[in-house]
């Protein structure tokens, strides 16, 4: 495959932010696939995560031998006298690393980042990855008022699918300009063998994702207890702060046979092929990172659903 990567005069240095590294999903993932071209192609990368170097996010950057800097004041919600320390732990390292390019994810590191940057003269990105206002969330009114105030810090706010650009329009965040969608990578599918199966096998059904509230893996236990009289099997793969809540669930309902709780797994594709079914239940409006691996298997069906969660 032709090599399009764009030519540049010197090799660039960009600087990546994000603020969450206790959970690996699909924008630490994202910012993971980045990193390493960026590095194959010549420029230099660093990463500042939200967080301490032993979470899940920093061991995995670790594991591929990226440079990264944890800010332990830079967390998921609102605070803040801690978010007005991670402002200027940002400042710091930005002016530290006199980056070519400040490339922000998440909407926390996007809102802390586009302050950090003020005045810096280095163009920034901000990619939300899914919007912190969409129905169902909490403070959604909160979350929209803060994005439509700092939307003019950012050269670019990047969606990664054409519906969260529209959503962002109609919801009067930024602009039809400011606003680009860019969506994220599916490597090309390649043939993969199935393991042998008995006629009356249950259906195997799998679903990677962290185990949050967007999530609602919670929606997908009690959905799978009403088909109770069918033959089937479910993993969840994965781990974060609603897996216990879920582990209790599927007890309570009689399921601990039939829902087996993986944890983190770094053989994705190994696991999915051994599976009937890919399932992800989501509450966002997002271009999520899982569903790229069974595409990447060309023989495994996917389903996925979004529905609204009642707070």
């Amino acid at each position: 495959m032709k090599d399009s990567s764009p030519a540049f005069s010197r090799p660039l240095r960009i600087l990546f932010t994000i603020a969450r590294g206790d959970s690996f999903g699909g924008s630490s993932l994202h910012i993971l696939d980045m990193a390493n071209r960026l590095k194959q192609d010549g420029h230099e990368v660093e990463i500042l995560i939200g967080g301490t170097p032993t979470e899940e996010v920093p061991r995995r950057y670790a594991a591929a031998g990226l440079h990264f800097r944890c800010i332990e004041s830079m967390g998921r919600h609102i605070h803040p006298l801690q978010d007005f320390r991670a402002i200027r732990e940002l400042r710091k390292h930005f002016i530290e690393f006199q980056p070519d390019l400040i490339s922000l994810h998440s909407s926390k590191a996007g809102a802390l980042g586009r302050l950090a940057a003020i005045g810096l003269n280095c163009p920034v990105l901000y990619t939300p990855h899914c919007w912190s206002f969409v129905e169902g969330f909490r403070k959604a009114w909160l979350y929209r008022w803060i994005e439509k105030r700092l939307a003019p810090l950012a050269a670019k706010i990047i969606t990664v699918s054409e519906d969260e650009r529209t959503f962002a329009l109609q919801s009067g965040v930024s602009h039809c300009d400011q606003l680009v969608t860019i969506h994220n990578g599916v490597r090309d599918r390649f043939p993969q063998g199935t393991p042998a199966r008995e006629e009356n096998d249950a259906t195997r059904m799998i679903m990677v994702a962290r185990f949050e509230e967007q999530k609602n893996q919670k929606l997908l236990i009690r959905a799978l207890h009403r088909l109770g009289h069918l033959s089937w099997d479910l993993t969840l793969v994965g781990d974060g702060p609603f897996r216990e809540e879920c582990e209790v669930l599927s007890k309570s309902l009689g399921l601990s046979d039939r829902i087996h709780f993986k944890g983190y797994c770094s053989d994705i594709p190994g696991l999915l092929v051994e599976h009937d079914l890919f399932l992800l239940i989501t509450a966002g409006r997002d271009f999520p990172e899982a569903p790229s691996k069974p595409w990447e298997l060309d023989s495994l069906p996917s389903f996925r659903m979004s529905v609204a969660v009642e707070r």
